[in-house]
């Protein structure tokens, strides 16, 4: 049986980042969500693109004005999901639990290590794509526990 393909988002109403991937990060980037119509867009092309079995995002635990804000992203996500799973018959198994501390300390070995820290470690100038990578390292592990 192969590994799941799974897509990692760092959710954000100014930029989100993804990495995407079976096993190993196989693809990252980001991308503006200043419009929920070209988010959607976005996320329906990641999607169909690669067709993902698990799909991972983490909460923000602080600053209410964040969390109405992603929470607004999140909703066109998973009408993105619904959209695509109707359309393809699929059932995309959406993990939207994920700590930031938890990946932090996880991945990297410090539950407060900085943004700069993050980017630096996996080489990426984008914080977004940045923590989705680490996203994605943090959900692999979770897979392989299961």
């Amino acid at each position: 049986m192969s590994e799941p393909v799974v897509l990692c988002l760092d959710l954000s109403r100014k930029c989100s980042g993804y990495a995407v991937g079976q096993g190993e990060v196989e693809a990252s980037g980001s991308f503006s969500c200043k419009s929920l119509v070209e988010a959607k867009i976005r996320f329906k092309m990641l999607l169909d693109l690669w067709r993902p079995n698990y799909v991972f995002c983490a909460k923000p635990t602080r600053y209410y004005a964040a969390i109405r804000a992603q929470s607004k992203v999140e909703g066109v996500l998973e009408l993105a999901i619904e959209e695509y799973n109707s359309m393809f018959n699929k059932k995309v198994k959406v993990i939207d639990s994920l700590v930031d501390s938890q990946c932090k300390k996880q991945v990297l070995g410090s539950g407060k290590a900085t943004k700069k820290q993050i980017k630096e470690h996996f080489n990426k100038e984008s914080e977004d794509e940045a923590d989705a990578i680490m996203f994605f390292h943090y959900a692999i592990k979770m897979l392989q526990q299961l």
